[in-house]
Formats: C-alpha cells, sequence, structure tokens
C-alpha cells in the first residue's frame, strides 16, 4: 500500500509511520520540517530504499500536497497547544483540522 502522512514527524504519527514502513509499506510525508525525518537515523535507510518519501510542505496550504497514487491518507496534524486558566489547552488555530482540508 502506499499512503500519505500529514502530521507524523512525531508522536502518534510517527509511530504509525513506523509501523507502516516495517510491514513493507510505501509512504509520503508531507512536513513543514522535512529535517525532523532526514536526520532520523531508523528512517534514512527507508528514505534510501524509496520506501519513503518526504514532500516538505504545510497542511494549511492548498498547493501543497501533490496529485499521485495513494491507498490511503493518515492524517495527525496538531497544532501547538498553549495553557489557558480560563480555557484549559488551547490548539491554535483552533480550526486547523478543518482548515487543512480545505473548510474554512
Amino acid at each position: 500500500m502506499h499512503i500519505l502522512l500529514f502530521g507524523a514527524s512525531r508522536n502518534i504519527g510517527y509511530a504509525v509511520a513506523q509501523r507502516l514502513l516495517a510491514k513493507g509499506h510505501i509512504c509520503t510525508f508531507l512536513l513543514r520540517r522535512p529535517e525532523a525525518m532526514e536526520s532520523d537515523a531508523s528512517m534514512t535507510t527507508y528514505i534510501k530504499d524509496g520506501k519513503a518519501k518526504i514532500i516538505h510542505g504545510d497542511g494549511l496550504v492548498e498547493a501543497d500536497p501533490r496529485d499521485g497514487e495513494i491507498d490511503y491518507i493518515f492524517f495527525g496534524i496538531g497544532g501547538e497547544p498553549s495553557l489557558s486558566l480560563l480555557k484549559g489547552a488551547v490548539i491554535t488555530p483552533h480550526d486547523l483540522t478543518s482548515r487543512s482540508m480545505g473548510y474554512s
């Protein structure tokens, strides 16, 4: 399978990517900071073997995701949370998922 992953440079998305690659799937990553994966020793083998492809981009920029043949999409984009005494954990922008999918 070929999977396009948004938000997979760390945390849950990263763990999902590692598992998919270990099972032999091909993964394409849309990353704001590609150096996070390019400097990762466990990812360099997959990149060299053509099992992992990195696209520098932003899920909030409509033109960044490229056309291509994919079987599944993993969406794990997260914002930078801040803490507020009145609101608790606040993710900025509050409509991150909607904006990433073109619904704003």
